[in-house]
């Protein structure tokens, strides 16, 4: 069966950790997931999400905090990754609704993403999606106009 589901027990950890390996690098591996995530004091069943095919995660996402600025009324949506063999589902598209409204109902007023500029396709979804740009240095629009120009390549 299909269907988002809180972080589970502590079995769907391997799991997940493959998840994020596949979409990130070896590195992200279950060592990591448990130091990183779990670890962390921003860590806590409700901001994880998880959707599941045939009783196994398939995707998942994390619904985090910017540690600097914690007081602005902002949350984070954290490490979003989609097993290879689910994608273009829309599985990215419903762990990113979970985490909107995870932080609708906590009040904050905005949503930042983090993530690397040669993640193109993620990029172009959360676009997709409404999200906007920050260019607020030189460093950043250099950085969105070779983003745009791999987008528009790639079209």
């Amino acid at each position: 069966s299909n269907g988002n589901k809180q972080f589970p027990p502590g079995r769907d950890v391997p799991a997940l950790a493959g998840i994020y390996a596949k979409t990130y690098g070896a590195f992200y591996d279950e060592n990591w997931y448990r130091k990183a995530i779990m670890g962390s004091y921003i860590f806590s069943a409700d901001r994880c999400f998880i959707v599941e095919h045939g009783g196994k995660p398939v995707a998942t996402v994390l619904a985090w905090e910017d540690e600097k600025k914690k007081d602005i009324g902002r949350g984070v949506l954290y490490y979003l990754a989609t097993d290879p063999a689910h994608q273009h589902r829309g599985l990215g598209k419903a762990c990113t609704a979970a985490v909107m409204s995870y932080f609708k109902k906590d009040g904050r007023r905005e949503v930042q993403i983090i993530t690397a500029d040669f993640r193109v396709n993620a990029l172009r979804a959360y676009l997709g999606l409404g999200f906007e740009t920050v260019e607020d240095t030189c460093e950043m629009k250099t950085r969105w106009a070779n983003v745009r120009e791999a987008l528009d390549s790639q079209g």
